[in-house]
């Protein structure tokens, strides 16, 4: 989006519109003023800049990704190596660029992707001998504030493909605070808490993995007299 060139000051410093909703609602919110704000006009302006304010977008695969050097301590069953396969990511918001950022079903899965493949669980194509689903259940955000948190709860399944047996399925919630240091701009404040939430909820999920044990019955429908005999 293009900046409007349009200026105020605060003191000896100009700051253009599209850089300042942020600014101008936390004024509101301190001061009290929100009240005033649902009367009317003050309400409409405050709509019309935020539409100038730059440009919200969706949380991204790489800092949502856990970082490698986060999961080399763990441990996993011999039979998840190189075997599950990411079917499908539900629940998530696509972001509108005019309002606020979001965690999208691409993107989340993809940071879901990334991190099983940097520990070496990701399946491919046929070789997945596992089948793993992940739904948002919930992506809780802040309206207003200087430190932004934002908590996820995302369900994941995990299921054998050949017998249909689920090996893993839990509610994982986990949280993320951005603060003024990590950014100034409330826009950004906010896909940065997205981000490192959602990263949070992941990490969570490999150590979850990490414990599972995986039997022989759960990943073969053959008796293992004929598995004897092949």
């Amino acid at each position: 989006m293009v900046a409007i060139g349009v200026y105020f000051h605060v003191g000896s410093q100009a700051y253009t519109l599209s850089q300042n909703v942020g600014l101008i609602m936390q004024v509101v919110n301190f001061f009290g003023l929100g009240r005033w704000v649902k009367l009317g006009k003050i309400g409409c302006l405050l709509v019309g800049l935020s539409m100038l304010y730059g440009c919200a977008s969706s949380a991204r695969i790489e800092q949502m990704a856990v970082p490698l050097e986060q999961s080399t301590s763990l441990k996993f069953d011999a039979k998840l190596k190189n075997a599950i396969d990411v079917s499908d990511v539900a629940g998530g918001s696509e972001t509108n660029p005019l309002w606020t950022s979001e965690i999208g079903n691409a993107e989340f899965s993809g940071a879901l992707q990334e991190s099983l493949r940097r520990v070496q669980l990701l399946g491919v194509d046929d070789k997945a001998k596992f089948e793993l689903t992940a739904k948002l259940i919930s992506v809780d955000q802040p309206v207003l504030g200087m430190d932004f948190k934002v908590t996820t709860k995302v369900r994941y399944s995990l299921k054998a493909k050949k017998t249909g047996k689920v090996v893993y399925e839990k509610e994982i919630t986990a949280d993320h605070t951005a603060t003024m240091g990590d950014a100034f701009y409330g826009v950004e404040r906010l896909r940065l808490a997205n981000e490192g939430s959602a990263q949070k909820n992941i990490e969570q999920f490999l150590k979850a993995l990490a414990k599972l044990k995986i039997s022989k019955k759960d990943v073969s429908m053959l008796p293992s007299t004929e598995k004897r005999l092949m």
